[in-house]
Order: C-alpha cells, then sequence, then structure tokens
C-alpha cells in the first residue's frame, strides 16, 4: 500500500568493546553494528553515547552516523578513553 509518510526503524544489533571490560584512563574501541527495520530512509545523524551503570550515567560523546537504506545494516567505529563517573 502507499504510504506518505515512510519512516525508519534503527535497532541497535552489536555493540563491542576492546578490551572487552575499559579501564579508567585507557583508550578502549568501540564497534556499534545498527539496522533500520523501517521502511523509509535514515538520514545521517548524530548516536549519542552514554557510560554509566544502573544507578546512572553521564553522556561521554556523540558518533556521526551515515545514512541507511530500508533494511541496511552499518558499522560505526570509535575510541574512547574511558574517566571515572
Amino acid at each position: 500500500p502507499y504510504h506518505h509518510n515512510i519512516r525508519p526503524d534503527l535497532v541497535v544489533l552489536n555493540v563491542t568493546f576492546d578490551p572487552p571490560i575499559p579501564q579508567v584512563g585507557v583508550p578502549f574501541q568501540s564497534m556499534i553494528q545498527y539496522h533500520n527495520s523501517g521502511e523509509g530512509t535514515a538520514t545521517a545523524s548524530l548516536m549519542f553515547i552514554w557510560m554509566g551503570n544502573d544507578n546512572g550515567g553521564s553522556q561521554v560523546g556523540n558518533i556521526e552516523t551515515p545514512f541507511l537504506l530500508a533494511g541496511e545494516t552499518k558499522i560505526v567505529n570509535f575510541t574512547y578513553t574511558a574517566s571515572a563517573l
């Protein structure tokens, strides 16, 4: 059917860290795999990165994410140095 308001639906599929348990003051690599399960194209945007635990946390950065066509999956990588919360 025709839809004039087709929307994307972004889903994070996987997040990995190298090393697996980042240490305060030591840079680590992260890979985030995300997928557009919607019918519309997702425009390029920012992914907000938060560090914390069940008791809270804080935003530590942003990653520019490229556009995603419907059904497409992409991976973004970044390096970050953890600080104490």
